[in-house]
């Protein structure tokens, strides 16, 4: 979570903490966004949570607040998300030579493979060993 990335709009007024936010989306993930209360639990998690003991501003929002805000961190999570996927696509579409797929260089390498086997290979080309010597008693 400590890698997440938001690109903040210029709002005016208060605005969240990176803290703050990332505490919403991992309550959001813990109690999961199908859940009927979860708005309302997380309400109650932030005013139990000793690290926002004196934040009053983050206390004192509603669920309905807390809502938006989550559908707000969600939206600019998805535009992000679709930033890379599309800075990936640009980079792979640039590259000069295409990329083989994992079967193609399979299906190479079994076309390209000598058909001798090793033992078959001619004695000029293994090393020269030297000769033995007997030693003299």
């Amino acid at each position: 979570m400590q890698e997440l990335e938001l690109n903040y709009p210029t709002t005016k007024g208060k605005v969240y903490s990176e803290e703050e936010d990332r505490y919403l989306l991992c309550r959001l993930n813990h109690y999961g966004m199908r859940a009927d209360d979860v708005y309302e639990r997380i309400k109650k998690d932030i005013t139990e949570f000793p690290v926002f003991r004196f934040d009053w501003f983050f206390k004192s929002r509603s669920p309905q607040e807390l809502q938006r805000r989550c559908n707000t961190l969600l939206g600019m999570i998805e535009k992000e998300a679709e930033t890379k996927l599309e800075e990936i696509k640009v980079k792979g579409s640039s590259s000069r030579g295409k990329k083989r797929g994992i079967e193609e260089l399979q299906k190479s390498e079994k076309v390209s493979r000598s058909s001798t086997p090793a033992s078959a290979t001619p004695a000029s080309s293994a090393p020269a060993k030297r000769p033995y010597k007997k030693k003299k008693t």
